[in-house]
């Protein structure tokens, strides 16, 4: 019996359900970040750069799991959104 000539790393295979979930948590995350946006900046001007990356990842959010988050058309952060969003 002959050794192989390169070191192979013994590595384990993610499944498909495993990495759904990853997903899903990472959309979560995403989700927690807007939430804790809203929390630290309560009654604070929403930038314009804020409000277009969080509307492009809860528009991204919406399609993937077909759901009806709202977009950020507020001009200031609000109690009400943040309480919306820790909803989901």
């Amino acid at each position: 019996m002959t050794l192989p000539s390169k070191k192979l790393a013994a590595k384990r295979m993610q499944s498909k359900e495993s990495s759904i979930c990853t997903s899903i948590q990472k959309d979560m995350r995403k989700l927690g970040k807007i939430c804790h946006k809203c929390a630290e900046r309560v009654e604070q001007a929403i930038s314009e750069e804020d409000q277009w990356q969080f509307n492009t990842e809860i528009e991204q959010i919406n399609s993937r799991y077909e759901l009806q988050i709202d977009k950020i058309n507020e001009m200031h952060w609000t109690k009400e959104r943040r309480e919306e969003l820790k909803g989901w």
